[in-house]
């Protein structure tokens, strides 16, 4: 979660820099635009372990006479 917090002050600190310096406008989008990625597969890699953790713990009420395989 800290790298996610941290992927979107970084895009607001390139974001404020194309809004004020002219020079280098096209390289502060693109680091944006990196930034997000990276924080968008961050959320889906914490989704997929939630889901992960969640499937592992209800597995035993799904299949209870199987669950011993799964341990």
């Amino acid at each position: 979660m800290n790298a996610l917090k941290t992927d979107g002050e970084v895009v607001g600190h390139h974001i404020l820099k194309v809004q004020t310096d002219d020079d280098c406008k096209q390289a502060n989008l693109v680091e944006a635009y990196k930034h997000c990625i990276r924080a968008y597969y961050d959320a889906i890699d914490l989704y997929v372990y939630h889901l992960s953790e969640t499937y592992r713990d209800k597995l035993p009420f799904l299949l209870p006479s199987q669950s011993s395989l799964y341990q």
